[in-house]
């Protein structure tokens, strides 16, 4: 099995593949990243998801899941739909419906947030109307939905949205539509938007006893469901985009992840990918290993992770994983290091050698050395072969960031 973390900037979208008993192919596209044009206009590196489908040779997907609707999770689906064939439709639990409903008009929209919110709920609604129409299969995932897959040795339980969480959350989305007031809708508008997050789908993947935990954008107020036992993970790929409110002391205990992926923008944007959610991440095992869907500048955690399309993240025969960089459209060469976490296995980095000055100056050239002995590289953790090139990759050895109390950000404004 294989995780392509695409990037998309500030969103999410995950393509997984794996082998059917047959022997084919299963695709399955977890969200589509934003739609918007000035997400990607400047950036090189990102790419637009059924644009890097097709860059992969892709005309069908057995499956799309939209975990929640959120702009950057669901307008990037668009064109996938229109492009793509598409087996079946997933997504979060809905008032049923909800395709047949009139679209909401724009002059509710009172903040940025509510924008973009609006058109998700917008395009979402288009998306089910197609999928109908066509004739696609289409189901609403809560805890507990049964899902059985054409692929051997992989399995998904849904963890989430809960049943309490579904019945919290249908009524505020009925309550929406229902009303005719405009600043009744404003506000009803805003109120669906902030609870979006904990009603995403929230999945396990069990590929061959090595468990992926895919929350969409979970905060740490959205897994009190869960017995810790059921959390436990050797792949954690972050809620809301690592986020403050993306994880607590208590989750990362309970998930105790061997790897940690972020899906952040290289901006950083509402302060995802943030260093108080590294730090609990790393007291807990400072071996753990990380894997950004993009390149953001946060000193020392990222020094030496260069400028890259998609991390993809396989699952060996073995049990073991491998990790590579997707280069951005420049010259590879391999780095392979030690995965110093539980359970042995190597992850493998395949990294672009980078430019001067591409990508506004922020480019890393990696140094060329030839080696003589595994030991030369002890301190940062690669190991290469006698003979041939390698880039030499500092991989994050996760240094002692200042100690901050961490805190559960729930009365702090809500960020997409």
């Amino acid at each position: 099995m294989k995780l392509r973390f695409l990037n998309v900037g500030y969103g999410e979208s995950i393509l997984l593949t794996a082998n059917k008993a047959d022997g084919s192919a299963f695709t399955m596209l977890i969200d589509g990243g934003s739609g918007e044009d000035a997400e990607y206009a400047g950036f090189p590196a990102r790419m637009r998801a059924a644009d890097a489908l097709k860059e992969l040779g892709l005309t069908r997907l057995d499956v799309v899941l939209n975990t929640h609707i959120h702009e950057d999770h669901t307008c990037g689906l668009a064109r996938v739909a229109g492009e793509f064939e598409i087996g079946e439709y997933w997504c979060c639990a809905l008032p049923e419906g909800n395709e047949a409903w009139p679209e909401l008009p724009e002059n509710i929209v009172t903040l940025p947030r509510s924008d973009k919110s609006l058109r998700a709920l917008n395009e979402h609604r288009r998306l089910l109307k197609r999928f109908r129409s066509q004739g696609t299969p289409v189901r609403q995932l809560r805890q507990g939905t049964e899902l059985t897959l054409p692929v051997e040795n992989l399995s998904i339980t849904v963890l989430g949205p809960c049943s309490e969480e579904v019945a919290d959350m249908l009524p505020r989305i009925e309550r929406l539509y229902a009303e005719t007031e405009t600043e009744a809708q404003k506000e009803l508008l805003l109120d669906v938007d902030k609870n979006m997050n904990n009603h995403s789908v929230m999945l396990m993947l069990n590929c061959r006893g090595t468990k992926v935990l895919l929350p969409g954008d979970t905060n740490c107020a959205g897994y009190g469901h869960l017995p810790s036992k059921e959390l436990k993970a050797d792949v954690f790929k972050v809620g809301h985009h690592g986020q403050r409110d993306g994880a607590d002391e208590a989750l990362v205990q309970a998930v105790s992840p061997r790897v940690l992926v972020v899906c952040a923008s290289s901006d950083r944007r509402y302060e995802s990918m943030h260093p108080e959610i590294l730090s609990l991440f790393q007291a807990h095992d400072p071996n753990t290993v990380y894997l950004l869907s993009d390149t953001p500048d946060l000193a020392p955690w990222t020094d030496g992770i260069p400028v890259h399309k998609a991390p993809e993240l396989t699952l060996e025969e073995d049990g073991g994983e491998s990790a590579v960089l997707q280069p951005s459209g420049a010259r590879c060469e391999g780095a392979s290091f030690p995965h110093a976490g539980r359970g042995g296995g190597v992850l493998r980095l395949e990294s672009p050698v980078l430019r001067p000055g591409e990508r506004g100056g922020r480019a890393r050239v990696p140094i060329d050395r030839r080696c003589r002995a595994a030991s030369e590289h002890e301190s940062c953790r690669v190991s290469c072969g006698d003979e041939g090139r390698r880039i030499r990759v500092p991989i994050p050895t996760h240094p002692q960031m200042p100690a901050t109390p961490h805190r559960v950000h729930g009365a702090a404004p809500h960020r997409p």
